[in-house]
């Protein structure tokens, strides 16, 4: 067998990586000689567990070693491969290899482009990581391919893709109606795929702004007329749960409570489902990484289960509306409106919304009357909105005298009234909020 330095292994790979996923029999063997696995067939053959694929992807991203990196790289191009002409072919194929490319193989940036643009036109246009892969791509160096393939991809897709693919252009280019602000198209269909694991990755992020925004409102309004709310871009409800005791409704609050507790046995089963996985790809515990993400499920298992417990022995019992101090104060109204019907349904069924609107957020606001609300909350909503004048002008004449309208926005500075981030979100500086802010009062 051959042997290889680790840069040879690594121009040799990307000499041959184009070929995927048409490779030839010979070219598998030079690739599993460059790589010495003498397990090739284990991994071509489907035997590879999920959760083996996925720690390889990270390793080979993550690791200093340029050898281990190759043949990080190397099996998860088997496994693309296989999957690509499995029968019907699995949708996150060669794209395997592209999402890899740019980060191991930074001067095979270009080889990722064609993988990348096949895999938006043909299988999944919708597919969040190989439009991030764009952005990778230009940063490493291949602007003007990047912008080319955006272009193409723009004269050929519609709807959700045509809308993610110029959102993609504007922030490379600071072009277009997008880099005013996101299209409604854009910003469902990030929102609609990113619900369901919205709030957990939040948490993993130690983040506040719902807190914030509703300490604000907490220690700025009289709850004694019963006062009306609404929460712009409320997504899966973080904040209404934190402001339903101000309008102090009863059905609602109870709804609410009862819902948590249902959210958090579905948590549980996730959280089962999650473990078994783990113990089906290291059964016999020789992986210190699979045991402790398997311990840490656990105890998160056991935690829930001590929580559900409390929380069914509180719903039994009339504890759940005295810790809302209620009295005879009228009932005021939480209204609720988001782009995502996802992000909708989800905050729908937490029950602390009066209703929720499936609207942009400025079509909403457009429709209410004057002087009809007390307090209007946007809790990093701004943030996909670059020009957000429209929506203080409007806010400014649906509040009440004396009316708040909270908000967070990402600064940039004050040279600039707004700008489309590298991220994909907006950025609003204080000068610009400060002008609309005097405008509108």
């Amino acid at each position: 067998m051959s042997t290889f330095s680790a840069e040879a292994k690594l121009s040799k790979l990307s000499s041959i990586v184009s070929k995927v996923p048409s490779l030839s029999s010979d070219e598998r063997k030079e690739l599993a000689e460059l790589a010495s696995v003498e397990e090739v067939d284990l991994f071509i053959e489907g035997k590879l567990p999920k959760a083996a694929v996925k720690k390889l992807r990270s390793l080979a991203v993550s690791t200093d070693s340029l050898d281990v990196a190759a043949l990080s790289l190397l099996l998860v191009i088997f496994v693309a491969e296989r999957d690509a002409h499995s029968d019907p072919p699995k949708t996150n194929t060669s794209f395997n290899i592209a999402a890899l490319l740019p980060s191991v193989l930074p001067s095979s940036g270009s080889l990722a482009i064609p993988f990348a643009q096949e895999h938006l036109l043909n299988v999944d246009s919708s597919d969040s990581t190989c439009w991030y892969l764009y952005t990778s791509i230009f940063a490493v160096g291949y602007p003007s391919q990047c912008i080319s393939s955006l272009e193409t991809l723009r004269d050929s897709l519609d709807g959700e893709g045509l809308a993610r693919c110029c959102h993609l252009l504007a922030i490379l280019t600071q072009e277009g109606e997008s880099a005013r602000k996101a299209s409604p198209t854009y910003v469902a269909s990030v929102f609609d795929k990113l619900a369901p694991v919205f709030e957990s990755r939040l948490k993993g992020l130690g983040y506040d702004v719902p807190n914030r925004v509703a300490a604000l409102v907490q220690d700025r309004i009289s709850i004694a007329s019963g006062p009306c709310i609404i929460d712009l871009g409320c997504g899966t409800g973080l904040v209404g749960g934190l402001l339903l005791p101000l309008v102090r409704d009863k059905s609602l609050a109870f709804s609410c409570l009862t819902a948590d507790y249902r959210d958090k046995l579905i948590k549980v089963k996730h959280l089962r489902n999650s473990i078994d996985e783990l113990l089906e790809a290291d059964p016999d515990g020789k992986d210190e990484d699979f045991v402790s993400a398997r311990r840490e499920n656990e105890e998160l298992v056991d935690r829930l289960l001590g929580e559900t417990k409390a929380m069914k022995d509180k719903i039994a019992s009339t504890e759940m509306l005295e810790m809302f101090d209620f009295d005879n104060s009228p009932r005021g109204s939480l209204l609720g409106v988001d782009l995502s019907k996802e992000m909708v349904k989800i905050a729908t069924a937490k029950n602390c919304y009066t209703s929720v609107t499936l609207s942009d957020c400025d079509d909403f606001l457009k429709a209410q009357d004057d002087s009809s609300a007390d307090v209007i909350v946007s809790a990093d909503t701004y943030i996909y909105m670059g020009d957000i004048e429209m929506s203080l002008k409007e806010s400014a004449r649906v509040l009440k005298h004396g009316g708040y309208l909270v908000f967070s926005v990402e600064l940039v500075p004050d040279d600039q009234s707004y700008a489309l981030l590298q991220s994909g979100r907006y950025g609003q500086s204080k000068a610009y909020v400060k002008r609309l802010a005097e405008k509108f009062s």
